[in-house]
């Protein structure tokens, strides 16, 4: 989990933000946020990563992280905003859903198994 987040906060171009939560003196969340072309051909706003702390759940800190990318993507004259989460993450799934989004494309996976050659 460490490198792809690594990776998310990573990223330094002017497409690209990081927002903060911030509660005692604490990091309590963050939301990345950045830009990339939909299959349409337009251009969107995509939440990478939304990391909330467990104990600030259920506080409105994703709720207003989400917030906060949404605001950057309207600053940045941009019309839509996605973000991908795993299909059996009921929670992220239905807290997003109360947020207005909507699921809109459905990916497939199978495991293959590597073939190794007997010498």
């Amino acid at each position: 989990m460490r490198g792809w987040v690594t990776d998310s906060l990573d990223q330094g171009d002017d497409g690209h933000a990081v927002f903060v939560a911030v509660r005692d003196g604490r990091v309590t969340g963050f939301v990345t946020v950045t830009t990339r072309r939909h299959f349409t051909g337009h251009v969107d706003a995509c939440i990478g990563e939304l990391v909330v702390s467990a104990e600030v759940e259920r506080m409105g800190v994703g709720r207003a992280l989400v917030d906060a990318a949404e605001s950057w993507a309207r600053d940045c004259g941009l019309r839509r905003i996605t973000l991908e989460t795993g299909a059996a993450n009921a929670r992220a799934r239905s807290f997003y859903q109360a947020l207005g989004y909507v699921e809109e494309e459905v990916r497939l996976s199978k495991p293959v198994s590597i073939m190794t050659s007997s010498p």
